[in-house]
């Protein structure tokens, strides 16, 4: 089994960058203020390490195949346009597992690999693209739950990162916090500079 814990943060004003630190929580860690029980029974915990990097998708990128006369507006959950060009984002996805496993064939390690991941990445950005056309109610309650604390957060973020790369400027910071000084989580500040490093690694 595996307990993950997140950190959103970004990188705007130097790189335009927007991150996810992800991170596997053993019992007492010291990572998060969150209680993390022993595993139970014969279980054993896994180590994760891993990441997400959100930024603006290059025009010229092999994965975005647009025609030159479409254009792409945002629309909301009733698919009404707002006239505004809707974001593209490349997003890139790095982890690392140890599942304490003594011995793991080649063959399930290449399964997993070119097959389950893969798989894994399809049905993410399915269940995503669900959301945004209203197919996922429960989903949809969820985010708005955590739209104040986080996802309010999220979407300022966003916003930012193009107003800074179409050329404007922002007084917005870019601390972890959101408007009125709160944090959007409750992780250790060590945990976020620790975060801020690897930002780094994930932008190479």
């Amino acid at each position: 089994e595996v307990i993950i814990g997140a950190w959103a943060f970004d990188d705007i004003d130097s790189c335009g960058d927007i991150a996810v630190r992800l991170k596997g929580l053993h019992t007492n860690s010291t990572e998060t203020d969150v209680v993390i029980p022993p595993p139970e029974g014969r279980a054993v915990r896994a180590d994760f390490d891993g990441g997400f990097l959100f930024r603006k998708c290059p025009e010229d990128h092999p994965a975005l195949v647009i025609k030159q006369d479409t254009t792409l507006e945002r629309t909301d959950n009733d698919g009404n346009t707002d006239g505004e060009q809707e974001h593209v984002l490349l997003a890139s996805f790095l982890m690392y597992v140890d599942p304490k496993i003594s011995f793991l064939p080649q063959s399930v390690i290449n399964f997993v690999v070119r097959t389950v991941i893969g798989r894994m990445w399809e049905k993410f950005l399915s269940v995503a693209e669900d959301v945004k056309d209203g197919k996922r109610p429960r989903h949809r309650d969820a985010i708005e739950e955590k739209r104040e604390c986080l996802y309010d957060w999220v979407d300022e973020r966003v916003e930012a990162m193009f107003e800074r790369l179409n050329g404007s400027s922002t007084s917005s910071t870019n601390d972890g916090t959101i408007e009125g000084g709160e944090r959007v989580d409750n992780g250790v500040e060590s945990s976020v500079e620790n975060s801020r490093e690897y930002l780094s690694y994930l932008q190479c």
